[in-house]
């Protein structure tokens, strides 16, 4: 989780032709200044102010001294957002105008709302809301990931460096992830890029890469009837971080997924494409790519296929249960009230998984996700869905006031830009928030971000995480699964235990047949 929102915000400019200095606004040319090493630290704002009627600055944690926040993020742009998302939906701009003069609780104690002549929790009133809007269908009972194989991964090839500082590293995680894909049976190729657009961008960075893309088709492929849907993680890492977090986790979840839906023999009507994105810590170049180069022109133009979604994965595996282990960005509070409210009402604890959309843009993907989360096991994981006022086509002062939903590779599906294809792609982000729990304040982009992590909590969480996504792509891809085939260890078992009769019926044999003898010498 380390798009460079700087670059990114000087990628999206340059894509719709804004590129002139004199075009961008005044906040974001601020924005474009600060260090990448800057923005990467989270600034998190002051709870006490929420229910305040005029924008307060904010305040950096206590234990990021040192660490000043820019003028231009001292001033909240609410107004120039609402008004903005207002213009395209009226009536969710002001539903959310009704959370705006809540006093948030600061000392984390429950809070009950009345509704429908009953008081229920805060968490309980949100889940109350979220389940009464999906379906009313039932989930299937589906396959589950194994947690000893999501292990295996994190500390096996996943629990190093990643990136162009080892490059030897990265070739092996990359064709581990070649051949997993290949094992399970998907369609797999390489995506090389060189990454022209970005070389002046990025100091002299290297800028070729690759993607490695994984398809299981659906009976639909290769026609305009198949609605495809992806599910990606990026592999790199952050400079000289061991990444297990930033993002293995993301990755041991995508293998897993894959292989959970071929090992239970899943039929799809729907294609799912698995993809593992390069070069994401510096500016989502390998997104970009396979958004840009790969999916839209090989696949959505060339078959007039239709597009579900993406599923991105980035930092899913750290959970925190203590109070005031989790941070909410101004970002997060000013686009989702009701989140950061609930948030703060049960202590400020990390002890959930994020899941980052657009209003009504991407409402579609995070109801579906949400419906697959509530039927899976483990209730003390939970999930928040964080959305914002953004729409197809969004005002640079738009972008900039909303950084911390910019920093992984689902915005190059919002903002795509391709000459030949202009409807947005719909995406949503899965994240733990990164920078912004527990240890992850100071371990995200450093070296402590490594096996230490692989406590039994946190990895159940990244169980629950894939279980969700192998119920979500079941269903929107129309699947079915059966028994799973036989593994080689139970394929093994299977032929001791036939041995085994065999000699035992060998053996009844002569017994029987010795007892005649003897009778017959009588």
């Amino acid at each position: 989780m380390g798009c460079s929102p700087q670059l990114l915000l000087l990628l999206l400019l340059r894509l719709t032709g804004d590129a002139n200095p004199c075009a961008v606004p005044y906040g974001v040319i601020e924005v474009l200044k600060t260090s990448k090493r800057s923005l990467a630290r989270p600034i998190v704002h002051s709870p006490e102010s929420w229910g305040a009627s005029e924008p307060r600055a904010w305040r950096a944690p206590e234990d990021r001294s040192g660490y000043k926040p820019l003028q231009v993020f001292q001033t909240t742009m609410v107004l120039t957002d609402e008004e903005y998302f207002a213009s395209f939906h009226p009536d969710e701009s002001q539903r959310n105008e009704q959370t705006y003069g809540r006093d948030l609780p600061a000392d984390g104690t429950a809070q009950h709302v009345v509704e429908g002549g009953k008081k229920m929790p805060t968490q309980d009133r949100d889940k109350s809301n979220r389940v009464e809007s999906m379906s009313k269908d039932v989930y299937p009972i589906s396959p589950k990931a194994d947690v000893r194989i999501l292990r295996s991964h994190l500390e096996g090839f996943l629990s190093d460096m990643r990136n162009d500082l080892s490059k030897d590293l990265k070739e092996e995680a990359r064709v581990r992830i070649f051949n997993g894909f290949l094992e399970y049976g998907l369609d797999t190729r390489y995506q090389n890029f060189s990454g022209e657009l970005y070389r002046d961008l990025i100091d002299g960075q290297s800028t070729s890469g690759v993607n490695i893309i994984g398809v299981l088709p659906g009976k639909y492929r290769r026609t305009p009837k198949d609605h495809i849907i992806v599910l990606g993680a990026h592999y790199d890492t952050f400079q000289e971080t061991k990444g297990v977090n930033d993002n293995g986790s993301g990755i041991a979840a995508l293998l897993e997924v894959a292989r959970v839906l071929t090992h239970h023999r899943c039929t799809l009507d729907y294609t799912v494409m698995f993809v593992a994105l390069d070069m994401e810590e510096i500016g989502c170049v390998g997104s970009y790519y396979f958004v840009h180069d790969f999916l839209i022109p090989s696949e959505l133009l060339r078959d007039s296929s239709k597009f579900q979604g993406a599923i991105i994965l980035d930092t899913i595996l750290h959970y925190n249960n203590s109070r005031h282990s989790q941070d909410i960005p101004k970002d997060f509070q000013s686009a989702s009230p009701d989140v950061a409210y609930a948030i703060a009402a049960d202590g400020y604890r990390g002890n959930f998984l994020a899941s980052m959309s657009r209003w009504q843009l991407d409402s579609r993907l995070t109801l579906a996700f949400a419906r697959a989360w509530d039927q899976q096991e483990r209730p003390r994981y939970r999930l928040h869905s964080l959305s914002i006022p953004l729409g197809a086509q969004p005002l640079t002062v738009s972008l900039a006031t909303h950084l911390n939903f910019l920093r992984s590779d689902h915005v190059m599906f919002w903002y795509h830009s391709h000459p030949s294809y202009k409807s947005s792609l719909s995406a949503i982000l899965l994240t733990d928030t990164g920078p912004f729990r527990g240890t992850m304040r100071s371990c995200y982009h450093e070296a402590c971000d490594d096996v230490r992590g692989l406590t039994d909590l946190n990895l159940h969480f990244v169980q629950k995480t894939t279980n969700a996504l192998v119920a979500l792509l079941t269903d929107l891809a129309k699947g079915s699964c059966t028994a799973s085939a036989p593994s080689s260890a139970s394929k093994f078992r299977l032929a001791e235990e036939r041995n085994a009769s065999l000699s035992n019926h060998i053996t009844s044999n002569f017994i029987v047949l010795f007892i005649l003898l003897l009778l017959h010498c009588k």
